[in-house]
């Protein structure tokens, strides 16, 4: 993961410097161990990789690439590294008990993960790769927008973590509250998750139709009714975002396309163009630029 210049350096404080919320991400090798703690505040927790233990309250667990832990306030934690020489990466998000309330007073969908976590003792969340993916890109834009003087940022940053915040409760919920058993609604949704975890390789309302053994109208209704778009402009339009949280972690456009299952780079540059109105190369130089803008802020 090629992001250094969002890397925070590791420091063993547990307590917040701001009212609402803190955000990190953690890069490192050889860290001291931190002792069992508590804070005032909740904790997330999201583990990218390394060989580390995570006790809580009265659990301990050994951490998975793609899981999320949320600590509740008051309850002792901490993590213990078995291996230090395996570097471990992970984002560290803080967020005050105030602003839950504020987000949970505009609705009841932002509290449901805060609940499990602190009346039903459930701490670790997993998440498939595509998925964890997701998440990794919201706390990298909530970064971005941290360390760039733009204009509108903490308007942006409040609607970054609201979307991060309601992303991680709809999943929350879906875990505790599976959808009905009505094979078609299984169906359905079983037909998104095979187009999404299948993005790179060449798939088509054929292939589609073929693995589910149903005809490809009902395939076309399905995906159009779900949404609201043809089955090519949705798999377009899933590559393009997936190319786009790829290359958070990397600068090669053309390994990034090919990976997110454009095999001409000429089509992927019209779609990529038609979607966001920019070009994968003036997306890259901005992106390059606001690396190098945020290094030259932190020599000062």
């Amino acid at each position: 993961m090629k992001n250094d210049e969002l890397r925070s350096p590791f420091t063993t404080r547990q307590y917040m410097l701001s009212e609402d919320y803190e955000i990190y991400f953690y890069s490192d090798l050889r860290i001291k161990p931190t002792p069992l703690h508590a804070h005032p505040y909740y904790e997330f927790i999201f583990f990218v990789q390394g060989d580390a233990v995570m006790v809580t309250g009265n659990r301990t667990f050994t951490l998975q690439p793609g899981d999320m832990v949320l600590i509740p306030p008051g309850v002792p934690h901490h993590s213990v590294i078995r291996n230090p020489e395996i570097l471990y990466q992970r984002f560290i998000f803080w967020i005050s008990t105030e602003l839950c309330e504020h987000f949970g007073k505009m609705s009841d969908d932002y509290r449901l993960v805060f609940s499990l976590s602190k009346e039903k003792d459930c701490y670790r969340h997993h998440y498939e790769t595509l998925e964890f993916n997701r998440i990794q890109t919201y706390l990298f834009d909530i970064l971005r927008e941290r360390h760039f003087e733009r204009y509108g940022r903490d308007a942006r940053i409040q609607i970054l973590i609201q979307s991060l915040i309601l992303s991680i409760n709809r999943s929350a919920y879906e875990t505790v509250h599976p959808p009905a058993a009505k094979k078609e609604v299984d169906l359905n949704q079983k037909i998104l998750d095979y187009i999404d975890s299948h993005l790179s390789e060449d798939i088509s309302l054929d292939s589609i139709a073929d693995h589910f053994y149903v005809s490809k109208s009902h395939i076309s209704h399905t995906i159009k009714t779900g949404t609201g778009l043809s089955t090519n402009r949705y798999i377009k339009k899933k590559r393009l975002e997936l190319f786009r949280t790829m290359l958070v972690s990397t600068n090669d456009i053309n390994t990034a396309c090919h990976d997110c299952g454009f095999t001409e780079y000429s089509t992927f540059f019209r779609a990529f163009k038609d979607e966001y109105g920019i070009s994968p190369g003036d997306y890259k130089k901005q992106l390059i630029e606001e690396r190098k803008i945020f290094a030259e802020k932190k020599e000062i």
